[in-house]
């Protein structure tokens, strides 16, 4: 009982930051997905971010190429994959180029049983101000599977210190 309760708390309705008015960047966790991507456009295009920053693991390039191929293309967009091709990867894949373009905030964009696991590993690695979104996209694989994988993928990251 206590599993579901912190799984509805951590995995289904995650506490979410609101969306700052202005952020240096907007990160896209992988794989890009139409839901996120759209946000990345949308708040390109308001000016609300300067740039975005998309996880494209290897994969990603085969299973959506006119998505991947279409988003990379735009301008203010850098593609790149993370090493590992990992959330923790992606959080020192945020971090490389916050450095590199001295980034100081940034909004994350990921799925709503991702968000808690993205925001704990993010602020890891990136010192900026930072806000975790959700894409309001479903999971693919459904809310149990998604409950079951964030479980052990928290614990394995909370076993694993630092960025």
């Amino acid at each position: 009982m206590l599993w579901v309760a912190a799984s509805l708390h951590y995995f289904v309705l995650p506490p979410v930051d609101d969306l700052p008015a202005h952020a240096d960047v907007i990160f896209e966790l992988g794989p890009p997905i139409a839901a996120r991507s759209e946000l990345v456009r949308r708040l390109l295009a308001d000016g609300r971010v300067d740039a975005a920053l998309v996880s494209v693991p290897e994969y990603a390039r085969t299973q959506n190429p006119e998505l991947v191929d279409e988003l990379c293309s735009t301008s203010k967009v850098t593609c790149a994959a993370p090493e590992p091709s990992t959330t923790r990867g992606e959080a020192r894949l945020l971090a490389r180029y916050a450095t590199r373009e001295h980034w100081t905030s940034a909004v994350v964009v990921t799925q709503t049983a991702h968000v808690s696991r993205a925001r704990m590993l993010m602020r890891r690695c990136f010192t900026g101000r930072l806000a975790v979104v959700a894409s309001g996209e479903a999971p693919a694989d459904g809310w149990l599977y998604q409950a079951v994988y964030q479980t052990g993928s928290t614990i394995k990251a909370w076993s694993l210190p630092g960025c």
